[in-house]
């Protein structure tokens, strides 16, 4: 996972192969909320990325959130412009709440 400044007003949020997401201007509040709450989430392990893959190779991935017993959409990142009618593999990236993923001091 990698947050950054980008261009002086965007802030971006890029997680796994091909998740990338970008929320502008960085001076408004509701869009700091937004990307804080998404950061967040990723890292402690409530979010989750669904990557999407096509022949072996990532086209496209969705920022999700719990819902109930389900997961909607916070964000998404394509490749592709046209919806693929070919049956693809995903692969869930997603923190194990609750599990350091630095090991305890000596």
């Amino acid at each position: 996972m990698s947050a950054n400044l980008q261009n002086a007003d965007e802030l971006q949020l890029a997680v796994g192969e091909v998740f990338c997401c970008n929320w502008f201007p960085c001076d408004d509040p509701r869009v700091v909320s937004e990307f804080r709450e998404a950061m967040l989430g990723i890292i402690s392990g409530e979010y989750r990325v669904v990557e999407f893959y096509r022949n072996d190779k990532p086209i496209r991935a969705e920022l999700q959130r719990p819902t109930g017993e389900t997961w909607i959409k916070a964000a998404t990142y394509s490749k592709q412009r046209l919806p693929s009618l070919v049956r693809m593999r995903t692969r869930i990236l997603r923190n194990a709440p609750g599990r350091s993923l630095c090991p305890p001091p000596d």
